[in-house]
């Protein structure tokens, strides 16, 4: 039987409290951080853990146990045939079972009303910027988008303000496992441009230097030389 631990339940209603008052999920992790508040998942507390996945309806800010209804068959399993990997499915709203459970409600209506209106309307602004043509400059995908890692933590290097590329775990103030908990301490930032004229320029020769040119070549000779070819 589920129990309320009133210490953990003072957390959670911390928790909603800041965010419906506009404090942003990584600033929430960096106080529950230096409170030394347990982490429920990880050994620290991360931005995504209180934040969650809005189409999943999972984290934190999206347990519904809280407001005291527990929900079955939300979801169900594929499996890959081909990596064997399961995947989780949303189930349709009809499918699902809804239980009311009294005890277990430890969050006001009305701040889950506050924290569901405020998930709405960052999930607007975001669409605004990803999807309006006009406003599609505002989130751009680069050259290099995805593929920089920090050379101190291994975080992604992303574009952070003026088109400098930087750490996102430097910029978050997170603990890093792989540095004991320690906060990434690198502040070094490249100006987009720069990094990717350095990259372009290494390109023609690291190509000749590992022979992909010649293989390509190669490869072509041999498919003009095989018989019956058009170009034979």
């Amino acid at each position: 039987m589920r129990e309320i631990e009133p210490a953990q339940a003072e957390i959670v209603r911390w928790i909603f409290e800041q965010y419906a008052n506009g404090v942003s999920p990584a600033t929430i992790a960096q106080g529950l951080n230096a409170r030394r508040v347990p982490a429920p998942e990880h050994k620290y507390w991360r931005d995504d853990t209180i934040r969650g996945d809005g189409k999943r309806q999972a984290g934190i800010l999206h347990n519904e146990l809280y407001v005291g209804r527990m929900i079955w068959n939300k979801q169900h399993y594929r499996k890959n045939p081909e990596t064997e990997r399961r995947t989780a499915r949303l189930n349709d709203k009809s499918e699902r079972i809804v239980t009311e459970v009294p005890s277990m409600h430890i969050i006001s209506d009305e701040l889950w009303v506050r924290v569901k209106e405020r998930q709405l309307t960052t999930l607007e602004n975001f669409s605004r910027t990803t999807t309006n043509r006009l406003n599609r400059t505002h989130r751009p995908t680069y050259l290099l988008s995805g593929m920089l890692e920090c050379a101190e933590c291994g975080g992604s290097y992303a574009i952070m303000a003026k088109e400098r590329y930087g750490c996102s775990n430097q910029k978050s103030k997170l603990p890093v496992d792989g540095l004991g908990g320690a906060c990434c301490s690198n502040q070094k930032t490249i100006l987009r441009k720069n990094l990717e004229d350095r990259v372009l320029s290494c390109l023609p020769a690291a190509f000749f230097g590992m022979g992909v040119f010649d293989d390509v070549a190669g490869q072509a000779r041999q498919n003009l030389a095989v018989p019956g070819s058009k170009h034979a």
